[in-house]
């Protein structure tokens, strides 16, 4: 994971992957009889074998493309994945697609056993400072941590950005229609346009306006309806 850039100079966006960039289901013998409907419409995994179902967070070309390729000299993408590297190696691969990180990140602090159904996410003690050791270019004030939950660890918890779940039964968002991901990317440009007395702690950035503030004042500002959302809109502060 070498760099080219100080951490002062590039953000290390750590996403955590079910949940949060997609869903992935093991219970197949349940959901592949009944299948995920939106209506009458069928939604299809970007991927299915013997042991898994991969579905993919709507409008993850934000992060695939305006972030991994047009934003590359802002930003770096790592996971922190709980699961077996094989595992994890396949939902990378199609969850991004061609846009495939080289970045993999392997956590090392989930107690629970990574082979229940559907891995449902739950809160776990994410050490930051392994990563920070093992990669110095990064550090708490260049770091955000993209997950469902706030990390255990509270000394990491103002590097937390928490998504609403990705599930199609225990999430709060409409399965086909989520619009987080591109909620996700113009909040990430919002925070990097702004003036430089805010300092450049990416904490201080977050706690000066959050994304749950972010996305109420851009549906606000916008007019959007949970359909209808506007694009390369950025609400005032």
């Amino acid at each position: 994971m070498a760099a080219k850039k100080s951490a002062a100079d590039k953000i290390l966006l750590l996403f955590d992957l079910n949940g949060t960039l997609g869903y992935v289901n093991k219970n197949l013998k349940t959901v592949s009889q009944q299948g995920i409907y939106t209506g009458n419409e069928l939604i299809k995994p970007v991927f299915q074998d013997a042991h898994q179902q991969i579905y993919q967070r709507p409008n993850l070309k934000y992060i695939n493309h305006d972030i991994l390729l047009k934003m590359k000299d802002k930003f770096d993408i790592g996971v922190w994945s709980c699961q077996s590297r094989e595992n994890t190696q396949v939902q990378l691969k199609y969850l991004f697609g061609r846009f495939f990180p080289q970045k993999g990140l392997q956590g090392k602090d989930y107690a629970e056993s990574v082979e229940e159904q559907e891995i449902k996410p739950v809160p776990i003690s994410r050490n930051l400072g392994s990563i920070f050791q093992k990669y110095p270019q990064y550090d708490e004030q260049s770091t955000i941590v993209v997950s469902n939950f706030y990390n255990k660890m509270e000394d990491f918890q103002r590097n937390d950005l928490v998504l609403p779940m990705y599930h199609p039964k225990v999430g709060t968002t409409d399965f086909i229609d989520d619009r987080h991901m591109h909620f996700l990317y113009q909040y990430l440009k919002f925070i990097l346009s702004l003036d430089t007395a805010v300092g450049s702690d990416i904490r201080i950035r977050m706690g000066y306006a959050s994304y749950e503030a972010f996305i109420q004042r851009l549906v606000k500002q916008s007019k959007i309806d949970s359909y209808n959302y506007g694009k390369n809109t950025t609400p005032e502060f």
